[in-house]
């Protein structure tokens, strides 16, 4: 019996065990945007799934599209164990409307009699200086999400607005891996405003995938980068980890050897 016990000790602490994080829904949007730019905001309901999720009232942008809903999921080892994360997501496409700073409200679903709650946050537009300017101003951003569970894969998005950099460079990342990046991608976008079109924007991407650490925090490096001979520079940032729940792990652990009894 004493052997027994031994055994399937050994056999948790070494085999891996399918769980499942607990509920969380985040959103993710730009820090700022123009005036009359078109952006997404994307609201992730982790875990769970559910049909009583009420748009919000975006005051100050208007709504070109959405809510489309897309369904994702990812499996990680952490610690011996598979830890399966499943999202359903919630996109829009925005236009920003006049100058100013635009509050996104917390939206909250309920799931299983239990409600969750995304956080409120804001996104500051910033005017367009002359419609004459064949060349819109340049910014370099970074775009992150606010939190993430342990282990997870995630992206990490630093943008250049208006122009087409070189020598883009950043520091280290911190209490995560770096699994891929950055990958570059071009494009063009129209801008519009009152419902002509003014200039062409180009959008210039780097893109890294990374896994977070087991606990604390991702440190985002800052980046620099140059355009049309001029440096520019975004800060660094921090990604919130949340620790595995080990009550949900096991309770998914019950469940796997139910579902699949070893021999």
């Amino acid at each position: 019996m004493k052997k027994l016990s031994i055994l399937i000790l050994f056999f948790i602490s070494v085999t891996g065990v399918y769980a499942r994080e607990d509920i969380h829904l985040d959103v993710q949007v730009p820090k700022s945007v123009q005036a009359g730019e078109r952006f997404e905001i994307v609201f992730s309901l982790r875990n769970a799934s559910t049909e009583n999720f009420k748009s919000p009232k975006f005051r100050g942008c208007k709504v070109l599209s959405g809510p489309s809903i897309s369904r994702s999921s990812q499996l990680a080892v952490i610690s011996g164990h598979f830890v399966r994360s499943v999202s359903e997501n919630r996109s829009y496409i925005l236009q920003a409307g006049k100058k100013g700073t635009v509050v996104i409200p917390s939206v909250s679903v309920s799931v299983e009699g239990k409600t969750y709650k995304s956080r409120k946050t804001t996104i500051e537009i910033i005017s367009v200086r002359s419609e004459k300017k064949k060349q819109a101003s340049v910014q370099f951003i970074s775009s992150v999400p606010e939190e993430v569970r342990s282990g997870e894969t995630f992206r990490v998005r630093y943008q250049v607005i208006n122009g087409d950099g070189e020598d883009f460079n950043t520091g280290d990342f911190k209490n995560c891996k770096v699994l891929a990046g950055p990958s570059i991608t071009l494009e063009r976008e129209p801008i519009l405003m009152n419902g002509w079109p003014i200039q062409g924007r180009i959008i210039t991407t780097y893109t890294y995938i990374v896994q977070a650490g087991e606990s604390g925090k991702v440190i985002i490096p800052e980046a620099k980068i140059l355009v049309n001979n001029k440096k520019y520079k975004v800060g660094k940032s921090e990604v919130k980890i949340r620790p595995l729940n080990e009550e949900e792990r096991m309770k998914r652990f019950l469940e796997a050897e139910k579902k699949y009894p070893t021999i």
